[in-house]
């Protein structure tokens, strides 16, 4: 009887400490030659600035509100990224939504954008055969990049990242 109160307990305070952690689901980018890990925040959102602006902040947002702004068109809201469990300046990353996708030697940009439904932004490095590419659809971009790494006419694929400048 006693272990089972203490059970009771323990669950209880387990179930309270859980309430209170952070909400980060974990996820793996693999490309290639690399596998690396990212913990998506589900209750924070960077907000991105107007044109010409350079200054972005992550507000708190309950996993309602963080829906509700991604599913407003033209949204500024975009989903933020740990490599760590622990949040932190450091180790945070913000996903623009776009992909940076290094194709194969003989592949056109043009037709691989047709042919997955992207829209090609821009050559970021055309003599290394690297490309701005955004998706049609909203599906998640750590999924996508795994998706699009998959192809044979990429080499690797992988999310456009916002990482902060940090001041010493």
């Amino acid at each position: 009887m006693i272990r089972m109160i203490g059970l009771a307990a323990w669950l209880v305070v387990g179930a309270a400490f859980a309430a209170d952690a952070p909400m980060m689901t974990k996820q793996v980018l693999e490309t290639k030659k690399f596998a690396m890990v990212f913990y998506r925040a589900e209750d924070e959102m960077a907000l991105l600035p107007a044109a010409g602006a350079s200054a972005r902040r992550v507000v708190a947002a309950t996993p309602a509100e963080v829906a509700a702004k991604r599913a407003v068109s033209g949204s500024e809201y975009r989903r933020v990224f740990y490599t760590s469990e622990r949040r932190s300046e450091r180790n945070r990353f913000i996903a623009t939504g776009n992909f940076l996708i290094r194709l194969q030697p003989d592949v056109k940009p043009e037709s691989f954008a047709a042919a997955q439904k992207l829209t090609l932004l821009q050559a970021v490095n055309p003599s290394a055969r690297i490309y701005l590419f955004a998706p049609a659809g909203a599906e998640g971009v750590i999924a996508h990049s795994n998706r699009l790494n998959a192809l044979p006419e990429v080499d690797y694929a992988e999310p456009e990242w916002i990482k902060p400048v940090l001041l010493r």
